[in-house]
């Protein structure tokens, strides 16, 4: 039995899209024509960079023009649903150099789209890769559609900066689960309604049919029958005047008064004696405040499933390059994890060591006096981050102790004041 559903799970296993970026890639990739702003759309080259494990797979999708927009998509063979099945998603990236402030993510998209006018106002449904910040480095930018509203990963992580291919990973699975890996490392795992905050209406919501019982007391308090406003208790803050209770006889004849009715002057009433105010007592009746009572979430479960659940037909990429170099290759879209393994170690896993010996070759051997400029400008690199962390860490506990003697200030000021039974 057991051999069967693993002969199954072999059976159904399937890879939607994978793309290494051979000789033929552009037949696979249209790029857009529309230019969404004053910015220019950027030319795509072919090219596997000045150093690789391999010259023929480590050609990739290059981003050739400094300041420009990239916008280029491929169409899927055929639609991927991932209904009761995983969506795994990888792809690489390689920047010899520092591409500057720039999101270096890959979309997937759920309609058919016009792919010659593709643009960053279409919807798309999963949006994924590093975001690179400068010199302070790069963070993971992971953001999911459901029912066509945003959410974005809510805890990121920083991610490697340097000169080498990396693979980001994530994945969907069924039971509303994810994972994201770097370089064949796990460096997220949990729940999707945890870490993307909102995406996830509560399981119960109050009845919108339940209504208020009409005996029902949610008043705290009442008048106390027994405190009687005193029949004595003068609360009119002023009084007619006494000495002018009567018209002055001057009053008509006057032209200022035209029109007007005289009315007596009020002077201050020296037997005022303040505003009455009732007493309240506790409502023996009081129930608390009425509350619906729940229901399960009628759109709880639709909603769930689309959490993980997407209907993808285009893979594609919409970037701000501030700087030409950035490489894209090895692209996969599938829901098997041997198929995205076996992939994964073909064209990334299994020689990036040698991309680094090339690295090394081309420094030390070919071009010692770049390779040194290089090393150079790696330090000074490192040197600004860690300055920039050192100086973020000490202001961070700076606050913290300010804060932590305000709160003892106050413990001890707390402490000091007499207490009642003392005054």
């Amino acid at each position: 039995m057991t051999l069967c559903l693993c002969l199954l799970a072999l059976a159904s296993a399937k890879v939607y899209f994978a793309e290494e970026f051979d000789k033929t890639w552009r037949s696979r990739w249209v790029e857009s024509a529309t230019q969404q702003t004053n910015i220019s759309l950027g030319r795509f080259g072919w090219d596997a960079g000045r150093y690789y494990a391999d010259w023929e797979m480590s050609m990739g999708l290059k981003l050739t023009e400094d300041k420009k927009n990239y916008i280029i998509s491929a169409k899927l063979p055929e639609e991927f649903d991932n209904e009761k099945k995983p969506l795994i998603f990888s792809y690489t990236v390689k920047c010899e150099s520092d591409p500057g402030p720039t999101g270096l993510y890959m979309r997937l998209y759920s309609e058919n789209l016009d792919q010659t006018n593709l643009s960053s106002a279409d919807p798309f449904e999963i949006e994924f890769g590093p975001e690179y910040e400068g010199i302070v480095g790069a963070h993971l930018h992971f953001s999911i559609r459901s029912n066509g509203t945003l959410y974005h990963l809510k805890e990121s992580f920083h991610l490697p900066k340097d000169e080498f291919t990396h693979m980001y990973t994530m994945i969907l699975r069924p039971d509303c689960t994810y994972e994201v890996r770097v370089d064949d490392e796990m460096k997220l795992n949990g729940r999707i309604q945890d870490d993307f905050p909102g995406i996830l209406p509560p399981k119960e919501i109050p009845d919108p049919a339940a209504v208020k019982p009409s005996d029902w007391v949610d008043n705290p308090e009442i008048p106390d029958p027994t405190y009687v406003k005193p029949e004595n208790w003068d609360d009119r803050q002023t009084i007619p005047d006494p000495k002018r209770a009567t018209k002055p006889p001057t009053w008509d004849s006057d032209p200022r008064n035209k029109g007007k009715e005289w009315k007596q002057p009020e002077i201050f009433n020296p037997n005022y004696m303040g505003l009455w105010r009732q007493r309240y007592i506790p409502n023996p009746e009081y129930k608390g405040d009425w509350v619906a009572p729940n229901i399960t979430n009628p759109d709880f479960d639709r909603i769930l499933q689309s959490t993980y659940r997407h209907k993808i037909n285009v893979i594609g990429l919409d970037v701000f390059a501030l700087k030409a170099g950035p490489i894209f290759d090895n692209v996969f879209l599938g829901d098997d994890w041997f198929e995205w393994r076996d992939f994964a170690s073909k064209t990334f896993i299994d020689i990036k060591s040698k991309e680094k010996e090339a690295y090394e070759r081309l420094e030390n051997e070919i071009y010692p006096e770049i390779g040194a400029n290089l090393r150079t400008r790696l330090k000074r690199k490192e040197r600004e981050i860690s300055q920039k962390l050192t100086e973020k860490e000490k202001r961070e506990e700076e606050e913290k102790k300010k804060k932590e003697e305000e709160l003892k200030k106050k413990a001890e000021e707390a402490e000091n004041f007499p207490d009642v039974d003392e005054l």
